[in-house]
């Protein structure tokens, strides 16, 4: 194995009754290697450290940030956010941190499940305060930052397509991505466009992390991709990886967000998910030896 691959990832609600049991049963199958983990305000830290101490002691963690980093948010200073990014670092070290690129301040008094943030705005003013952010956050962070492609609801005011704004993006910051799959159609099916259009523009490359999970087409004109992560990742999404792994040479790694899931579809999707990855990872690493025994 790579020394800087992470394997296979499980991100799931730790409050969930079956958690503790289907992350350690699928941490001794060799599913996962890391848990992705959200911590919730309402999360005292004495269940915090009582789940830390219950996890099987090998698993490595990433941590799914709910608005510390907010790259799109360009009256906040991200300073203000250390005493907590440091808090998480210094319980749970996590390889690294992501967080759909949105801005959640202006919504956090939403139920769940209604649509409590405001999108990306594809726009040059918006690009460069991403970028100015971002490299706050690369200069201050104790964790390393992993920007996530967000989910797109509604028809926004484009002034480029969402593949010129990462690439743009990372060609000013030198981010590593997390790259959501059901995120980057649900923007191209607002377009009536095709599911990976103008994938060659993306940033590929700067990929260190792809998101899956259980979704569908959620309209009849196939306007939508709707997010069910209770559901057994979708056939459209495998094709999806397929096409593009051999071009993500930098990736470490893949999970699946099975929040709300019978334990079934957890290892269904992380057996989906280990038949893909280590054949990418293998094949990169014996090209890479090869280069090496040509020099």
């Amino acid at each position: 194995m790579s020394s800087n691959v992470l394997g296979i990832g499980l991100a799931n609600d730790l409050c969930e009754p079956e958690a503790l049991a289907v992350i350690h049963e699928a941490y001794r199958r060799g599913l996962c290697s890391y848990l992705t983990i959200y911590l919730y305000a309402n999360y005292t830290p004495e269940f915090l450290r009582t789940i830390r101490a219950a996890l099987p002691p090998g698993l490595r963690y990433v941590w799914h940030a709910g608005g510390e980093f907010e790259l799109p948010y360009a009256d906040g200073r991200f300073a203000d956010q250390l005493p907590r990014v440091a808090e998480v670092a210094s319980m749970w070290s996590p390889a690294w941190a992501t967080e759909d690129v949105i801005v959640t301040n202006f919504g956090r008094t939403k139920e769940a499940g209604h649509p409590n943030y405001v999108q990306l705005l594809l726009t040059e003013e918006c690009l460069d305060v991403c970028v100015r952010r971002m490299n706050e956050i690369t200069r201050a962070s104790p964790i390393p930052f992993f920007p996530e492609v967000p989910h797109f609801y509604a028809p926004g005011p484009d002034e480029m397509h969402l593949a010129t704004f990462f690439r743009r993006f990372v060609e000013r910051t030198g981010a590593k991505l997390n790259f959501d799959i059901g995120h980057y159609v649900s923007y191209n099916l607002l377009r009536q466009a095709p599911m990976l259009d103008r994938i060659d523009e993306f940033p590929l490359e700067a990929v260190g992390e792809i998101n899956t999970a259980g979704g569908m087409v959620g309209d009849a004109q196939g306007l939508t991709w709707i997010d069910d992560y209770a559901g057994p990742i979708n056939p459209i999404t495998v094709d999806c990886l397929r096409a593009l792994l051999p071009r993500c040479t930098g990736l470490e790694a893949m999970y699946t967000e099975t929040i709300g899931a019978e334990p079934w579809v957890v290892f269904h999707n992380l057996e989906i998910l280990n038949t893909l990855f280590w054949p990418h990872v293998e094949a990169r690493n014996n090209f890479a030896e090869r280069g090496r025994v040509w020099a």
